[in-house]
């Protein structure tokens, strides 16, 4: 599930936003109390993030929700995907050359990602070389 980080009004508290742990996730309790020992991470108004728990989220990545239309960000926030199938998501997403991501434009680019990850090039045969070195040794030297 994904998680939207909006601009907190004036009576809500802020999002607790600091490293857990080693880093590669944040928490996301409102008003937390908890001492994490960690840096707050600042992300902007738009960002989405991948929910790893109820109260955590992964740091990276992250995606702006502005580069995708409403129709998909609605779509995308009600799914429950694993990290990986997020993950590939969001770098398909950012790597796109557009500036609004579509769920048709998702789903061509997978589709084209599906057949390079399974496309060979033709095998070339077994080269067989029929030659003798006695016989082309001396007509190298001859010259």
């Amino acid at each position: 599930m994904l998680f939207l980080v909006e601009a907190s009004q004036a009576e809500d508290e802020l999002y607790c936003f600091l490293f857990i742990g080693k880093g590669a996730t944040v928490c996301m309790k409102r008003g937390c109390t908890t001492n994490h020992n960690g840096e707050r991470f600042n992300y902007e108004d738009g960002t989405l993030l991948i929910i790893k728990g109820p109260d955590v989220a992964f740091l990276d990545p992250t995606l702006a929700a502005l580069l995708l239309l409403d129709g998909l960000l609605k779509l995308w926030r009600a799914a429950w995907e694993p990290f990986e199938v997020w993950r590939r998501n969001f770098v398909l997403a950012t790597s796109l050359d557009a500036t609004e991501v579509t769920e048709v434009l998702m789903q061509e680019s997978d589709a084209h990602l599906a057949l390079a990850a399974h496309f060979k090039t033709p095998a070339k045969g077994i080269q067989e070389f029929d030659f003798k070195e006695d016989s082309i040794l001396p007509d190298l030297l001859e010259d």
